[in-house]
């Protein structure tokens, strides 16, 4: 049937003057390529099967490739290793379409490229090298990509990986460029941490999964989304906590505060070139808007761990009748709560405004046209979920601090007012 449609559909094309690409794949099967017409162009090399009979049919391909897969603010152009990140999750091409590479991206590509089968089992004329949009990463974080992998595609083997993308940052930066593949890497790496500091739970917000591009599902699947899990809301007279949250966070802290070293490494070198290259300052003020999301990230688990040691104080104080310090403590909580919102908003702003200086936005309505909040139930986008770049930190807003916020300052209140303090009402628009 596949086979049919595409006939149809491409004869109308080709007899038009277009060059008629297809994706050749799964369902159609080698015995259906016969009946395709020769002058299709297939988009991607499929395996030696495959290949070898488009090859045999006249068919042309090209290879696929890409840059950029699950990543969420930055190509893993290089990688953190498993030790350095807090949630591995390590990925294969068999189990997604969009894998995480073995080795940083460009070397992966390097490889496959320069080495694949499909160079001697297929016909080929040319590469295609996709960035998806869908993800959410900025343009800008590509041209690496784009430039060093398309090139191995009519020059395989030379240069290597790390030559290929030096050249890049000369050509690219031209004069007063300053260690450019460290800033790429400390981009790259930073991301990774944003990314695995957090946890991965089923989805409050997204709609299940009936299936994807292999299949339906037996089942329906959940969406993931990441979560970050909040301090205890303290209890009863004595403000007890539930739980030990620093116990049970101290990695994820201390991963927080060593990564805090690479970012201000970053944005040291981001300033610096920022001042001092002859091209291309809007593509580091994108990296710099980026730069700041990863700050953000690791100030909030380092806040989050500020406010369990903030509360463990307060159950102290209760415990030992001290009700002013225990108070005091509860409003320490709150005002470190406050802070993380306070920086979040500077950030966010940051972001919105830099893409925007080359980017349409997406609002609610326009030229008498609403836009339409519906989720698919193939792939949960991160785009589809806010209007604007509201999604780069749409993870926090899941986390519920707002009500964390409210029910420690209803414990509060409760507390003071038994303990003849003052109570409070205050605002937190989370």
């Amino acid at each position: 049937m596949l086979a049919k449609f595409i006939t149809k559909t491409a004869g109308y094309l080709h007899d038009h003057g277009r060059t008629v690409m297809f994706w050749g794949e799964y369902p159609l099967k080698p015995s259906d390529i016969p009946s395709l017409p020769s002058y299709l162009v297939n988009g991607e090399v499929y395996g030696p099967e495959f290949d070898s009979a488009f090859k045999a049919h006249g068919t042309k391909q090209m290879f696929f490739t890409y840059l950029q897969g699950n990543e969420d603010l930055f190509p893993n152009y290089y990688l953190l290793p498993p030790s350095k990140e807090y949630n591995y999750r390590p990925m294969t091409q068999a189990a997604s379409a969009h894998y995480r590479p073995q080795r940083g991206r460009m070397s992966e590509m390097y490889h496959e490229i320069s080495f694949w089968p499909a160079r001697k089992d297929a016909d080929l004329i040319g590469v295609d090298v996709c960035g998806w949009g869908g993800n959410g990463l900025h343009p800008e974080t590509f041209w690496l990509g784009f430039a060093t992998i398309a090139s191995w595609g009519w020059r395989p083997v030379t240069p290597s990986a790390c030559e290929a993308m030096n050249s890049f940052y000369h050509l690219f930066y031209c004069n007063g460029a300053h260690d450019m593949g460290r800033v790429y890497q400390l981009m790259s790496t930073q991301a990774e941490f944003w990314t695995s500091s957090w946890d991965w739970a089923p989805s409050s917000a997204g709609k299940p999964l009936f299936g994807d591009s292999r299949g339906v599902f037996k089942l329906e699947r959940p969406a993931h989304d990441q979560t970050l899990p909040l301090p205890p809301v303290p209890q009863g007279e004595y403000l007890r906590l539930g739980f030990d949250w620093g116990k049970a966070n101290a990695r994820r802290v201390k991963m927080a505060q060593d990564s805090m070293t690479a970012n201000d490494e970053l944005l040291d070198l981001l300033h610096k070139n920022l001042r001092s290259v002859e091209f291309k300052k809007y593509n580091l003020e994108v990296f710099l808007s980026v730069a700041g999301l990863y700050w953000q990230n690791i100030q909030m688990i380092e806040e989050m761990n500020e406010i369990n040691g903030v509360l463990e104080r307060a159950q102290e104080a209760a415990t030992h009748i001290q009700f002013e310090r225990a108070v005091a403590a509860l409003d320490r909580a709150m005002d470190i709560a406050d802070t993380i919102r306070e920086q979040q908003n500077p950030v966010l702003n940051n972001v919105t405004e830099t893409s925007y200086k080359r980017w349409c936005p997406r609002v609610e309505e326009a030229n008498g046209r609403r836009f339409l909040f519906e989720l698919n139930s193939v792939y949960g986008y991160r785009v589809d979920r806010a209007l604007g770049p509201k999604y780069l930190i749409e993870r926090e807003f899941l986390v519920l601090l707002g009500k964390w916020f409210r029910r420690v300052e209803q414990v509060r209140n409760q507390y003071a007012k038994a303990h003849n303090h003052p109570v409070k009402d205050r605002t937190f628009n989370w």
